[in-house]
């Protein structure tokens, strides 16, 4: 996950469905968006399937925001860097099961999960900057 302290940029990695496991049998992860801001499950239901090399920002986003039936108020109950506005990306990231976690590490998946990155963070059109990733990823 990417932070970047100046825009607050959140990067997740998710499967090709954005919020992954979450709403399936897979264990869910304590630090993920969902988990920690249960109101952007709102927005999964108007995401489509995320292809290849797409990625999805949601901008503006301030919360968590708690329904004040559970006696919260956001601006008060929660510290102040948890309720600025943020920019979350969300990117297709590849999914191995268990007994195929090894392939995780191999070359080829790791350059693809660089190019993943690349592409959804600056766009397909940087194709320069898609180059020197993957140059450098194969000559190291």
């Amino acid at each position: 996950m990417l932070i970047h302290k100046k825009a607050l940029l959140r990067v997740h990695f998710v499967n090709a469905y954005v919020g992954g496991n979450v709403l399936r049998s897979g264990g869910l992860q304590e630090d993920s968006l969902f988990m920690r801001y249960p109101d952007l499950l709102a927005a999964l239901p108007l995401c489509h399937r995320l292809e290849e090399f797409e990625a999805l920002w949601i901008d503006h986003y301030r919360g968590p925001f708690l329904p004040r039936c559970l006696g919260t108020n956001p601006c008060e109950d929660f510290p102040e860097d948890l309720t600025k506005w943020r920019r979350f990306v969300l990117m297709n990231s590849s999914c191995f099961p268990n007994w195929a976690s090894e392939l995780q590490y191999s070359d080829a998946c790791l350059i693809s999960e660089v190019v993943k990155a690349t592409a959804a963070l600056y766009g397909v059109s940087n194709s320069v900057a898609v180059k020197f990733i993957i140059g450098t990823a194969t000559t190291t």
